[in-house]
């Protein structure tokens, strides 16, 4: 299996064929990845957590899951965890307007604006940054149904 490093801020992009394992780490520990998948012969058919929701019947991905597109056909399994389920699927990516939201003046690095670079870099331009699958956020409903998402430890 090729290893490649992505720094903290940054994206990247890669081809996966059919039958290939791909393994996703933190090796800090602490450090979110916004997972989006695509069909490289048709590019407006994404992988869509609202979609794989319904098919597994969970917000949350786990082993032996299918992940679907947003027209339901199966893009990947999802066959190791060892993240204990720390995942989450409710989250949008973050984009400079969240960051604008919060206060902060300028530009800030973010996952729409590394995935736009990223899809360039394979010659791709996409016009909708979907929902991501976010790995190694622990993202909750609580009693009340407000959604919670403790900062990584």
């Amino acid at each position: 299996m090729e290893k490649t490093v992505i720094n903290a801020s940054e994206g990247h992009a890669t081809r996966v064929t059919k039958g290939a394992r791909i393994r996703i780490t933190t090796p800090k520990g602490a450090q979110a990845a916004d997972f989006f998948a695509y069909n490289a012969e048709t590019i407006s058919e994404w992988l869509s957590p609202m979609h794989t929701w319904v098919l597994n019947r969970s917000v949350k991905p786990r082993q032996g899951h299918k992940l679907i597109s947003r027209f339901r056909r199966p893009m990947l399994t999802f066959t190791e965890d060892g993240a204990a389920g720390v995942h989450d699927m409710m989250l949008a990516a973050c984009d400079q307007f969240r960051y604008e939201q919060y206060g902060h003046k300028g530009p800030h690095p973010s996952c729409s604006e590394n995935l736009h670079v990223a899809m360039r870099r394979e010659g791709y331009e996409i016009d909708v940054v979907p929902q991501p699958i976010n790995f190694f956020t622990n993202t909750c409903i609580d009693g009340e149904s407000n959604l919670t998402s403790p900062p990584n430890t």
